[in-house]
């Protein structure tokens, strides 16, 4: 959780506060814009809910992984090629699935590690670990990158960049989980 967390603190650290962005999302003084970025929200959370109880752990997280390098990119290639025009409203929506599926595994990974007796201190480390230390952390190296003027591109690109390894982690601990399905021969 520590890794997603970053992620999305180091990539919307910098996004919210570059004004074009800001102004044609979360910012936006359109209502039908926040709605859908709301709705997006609520139902990727939704949808969240019931891939928990389907798929393993490692896919769901690489999901999140995955959403964050596509929503990353998106903004990095809008930054290089039309930073002047619009940006597409597909863009935060992207970035609220990706936000909403991971939160939810936040409520719910806790819960599903701990008893009744462990719930409060599971939660609270993992919580604090995973959310506060990842957002300071994050927070922190948005900052000094600002600081040493990092374009706004690079900055971007660095976190879709840690977004596809933390990603292809997930994918590599799933195939590596499930290696024996794969080699196991059909008995006659």
């Amino acid at each position: 959780m520590f890794g997603v967390y970053f992620v999305d603190s180091l990539g919307f650290i910098r996004i919210i506060d570059t004004p074009i962005y800001l102004r044609f999302a979360w910012g936006s003084a359109e209502s039908e814009t926040l709605w859908a970025i709301g709705i997006a929200h609520v139902l990727a959370a939704l949808f969240a809910g019931i891939l928990y109880r389907t798929l393993p752990l490692v896919v769901l997280l690489g999901g999140a992984f995955g959403l964050f390098a596509l929503v990353q990119l998106s903004y990095m290639f809008h930054a290089l090629t039309m930073p002047q025009a619009p940006p597409t409203l597909g863009m935060p929506l992207l970035y609220a699935v990706a936000v909403s599926i991971y939160t939810v595994l936040n409520f719910a990974i806790w819960a599903d590690f701990s008893t009744p007796a462990t719930i409060a201190r599971n939660a609270a480390l993992g919580v604090g670990v995973a959310g506060w230390l990842a957002t300071f952390a994050a927070t922190a190296l948005s900052i000094w990158w600002a600081a040493i003027e990092l374009p706004f591109a690079a900055h971007l690109r660095a976190v879709a960049a840690i977004s596809f390894f933390l990603f292809s982690s997930c994918v590599v601990l799933f195939l590596f989980r499930n290696r024996q399905r794969f080699h196991q021969t059909d008995p006659q």
